[in-house]
């Protein structure tokens, strides 16, 4: 006979008494906050936007748009042998494919500088930028959810991005034979989406947009994964309910919701309930006047929300992380309930 196999024991959780204090960023620091579910609050610093700048520079996919990344990484990853997943290897370099595909298409000095500079510091950055995703820890990705969150660091107003990727997770198709390699249109009108995401896929969609945001911010150095997650997660289920709360009230509908639909809601008040989908367009991310212009001359629309404007002086090394969240009264809001009547689709 066999031995049976050891036990083995879990450590005790930590007492909260020997925890790290968390202190409170200072408020010049803080360029402006985001509510989150259970109270919390996303917060972005002045350190964050440099970081974003960094990656947005290190990427150099700002003049690109998500369909043009998303056909590169698509040929790159040769996505029908993976079933629509990768794992961090393969991400890695298929994005330093696709990356190196768009830098040798535009010929702008930023392009130039990065094209001699991103090796090992590029790798550890998409190493990250995949781990932030690969929330269960097991090297295996779902394609269409990374790229929702590389939308962030490309060409296009949010109204575009948020369109492309509503696309992306539209995985039953509105028609039955959608491929989900390709965001869905209308054959009557191109360049129109025709998708409708049920529950779970417009949680995922909401929730691919959120696990960026937060590996953007420092404050996630402060929280364990489980927090991290549990956050996104609570945070995505809670303007999914809401979306669809909108859905049955106003349609009559319960199950999905389309794009036009979705643009419905957003400007009918979704916009205090997510005004964080407001980062998408990188003309939020005040860094400097010309990084301003430059995100204004590639597609990045005004809106009603705020914040203060800061200038870089430097960059940052990678990233900081997942978010840890304070409150404070005296933060600036971007969007929300501070934003007036709010931001179109």
């Amino acid at each position: 006979n066999n031995p049976p196999p050891p036990q083995v024991t879990a450590p005790p959780p930590p007492s909260s008494s020997s925890q790290p204090p968390n202190p409170q960023p200072h408020p010049e620091d803080i360029l402006f906050t985001f509510p989150l579910a259970n109270d919390f609050q996303l917060m972005v610093l002045k350190d964050d936007v440099l970081y974003v700048r960094t990656v947005v520079d290190q990427f150099g996919l700002v003049n690109s748009t998500p369909d043009d990344v998303w056909a590169s990484l698509n040929k790159s990853l040769s996505l029908s042998h993976f079933r629509g997943f990768v794992d961090c290897a393969a991400f890695v370099r298929g994005m330093e494919l696709t990356i190196d595909h768009h830098l040798n298409s535009n010929s702008n000095s930023n392009s130039r500088y990065y094209k001699s500079n991103h090796t090992e510091d590029l790798k550890f950055t998409l190493s990250n930028f995949f781990g932030s995703y690969d929330m269960e820890q097991r090297d295996r990705v779902k394609v269409n959810q990374i790229m929702g969150g590389l939308t962030l660091l490309c060409k296009g107003r949010k109204s575009a991005k948020l369109s492309f990727s509503f696309g992306l997770f539209d995985v039953q198709g509105s028609t039955g034979t959608h491929d989900p390699c390709k965001p869905p249109i209308s054959n009557d009108n191109p360049g129109v989406n025709v998708s409708a995401l049920n529950t779970e896929e417009l949680f995922l969609f909401l929730r691919s947009f959120l696990i960026v945001l937060f590996a953007c911010c420092a404050q996630s150095l402060k929280l364990s994964g489980d927090q991290v997650s549990k956050s996104i997660n609570d945070t995505a289920n809670m303007v999914c309910k809401d979306v669809m709360k909108h859905q049955w009230k106003e349609c009559g509908k319960k199950r999905s919701v389309n794009f036009d639909e979705f643009g419905i809601w957003y400007n009918k008040g979704g916009y205090e309930v997510a005004p964080w989908l407001e980062l998408l367009d990188l003309s939020k991310w005040v860094i400097d006047k010309d990084a301003n212009n430059n995100a204004a001359s590639q597609g990045g629309g005004n809106t009603s929300s705020g914040g203060k404007n800061t200038k870089s002086s430097g960059s940052l090394s990678p990233p900081p992380g997942n978010v840890n969240r304070h409150n404070n009264n005296n933060n600036n809001n971007a969007g929300g309930s501070g934003s007036g009547s709010g931001s179109d689709l």
